[in-house]
């Protein structure tokens, strides 16, 4: 399905198509395990969802703007711990006056990734651990086929959550991943109910 774009939906678009480049380098190791970035703002916040041996943390960056009617455009990227830092800093340079908010989708880990939840939350069902190799990323004897239970999170969790934190308009939302997540967010149904319909995608290079 063919969704329209409206101006601040292109935008979001063209933000996460520049933050996709950044975020595929610091995705290689060791750089993927370095310490994230902490944006230290007053608008820029982070809590847990989920359940509290395994939470998600979500990093939430409010625009400088009032919202307008009907809400806040929103971009939800995956690998938040990586991707929000960068998006933040694209937002606030290049469109300080957006009203689009951040939503990065991480874990409660110092570094820029989490493999082994990653690996599980974007495979489908039927993707198999890959055997590890030296020299070669992948997921080793992690474990995968968490798609179906990170996309429940996604629809039953999050959106109610940021829905009581901030006025979001629910029909422009747009969903960025790259690299693993690139190859997850093309995967998502279009028809599933409350999921974001706009997807940005940043396959493996």
């Amino acid at each position: 399905m063919q969704i329209p774009l409206s101006r601040r939906g292109f935008l979001a678009v063209s933000l996460v198509a520049m933050a996709a480049g950044a975020a595929r380098a610091q995705e290689g190791r060791p750089r993927g395990l370095e310490p994230a970035e902490r944006i230290e703002h007053p608008r820029a916040s982070h809590f847990d969802l989920g359940p509290a041996e395994a939470p998600w943390r979500i990093f939430l960056g409010l625009p400088q703007v009032p919202a307008p009617r009907g809400g806040y455009s929103a971009i939800l990227a995956l690998d938040g711990n990586a991707t929000f830092p960068i998006l933040w800093h694209l937002r606030e340079e290049l469109a300080p006056e957006a009203p689009v908010a951040l939503v990065g989708i991480g874990y409660p880990v110092e570094t820029r990734f989490d493999p082994a939840r990653r690996w599980f939350d974007l495979t489908s069902p039927g993707k198999q651990p890959v055997p590890a190799q030296e020299g070669l990323r992948g997921p080793g004897d992690r474990p995968t086929g968490g798609q179906d239970a990170f996309l429940r999170m996604i629809a039953a969790q999050l959106l109610p959550e940021l829905g009581r934190r901030l006025p979001l308009d629910t029909g422009d939302l747009t969903l960025f991943g790259h690299s693993l997540g690139g190859l997850f967010v093309p995967n998502t149904p279009p028809t599933r109910p409350r999921l974001p319909a706009r997807h940005a995608a940043a396959p493996l290079a």
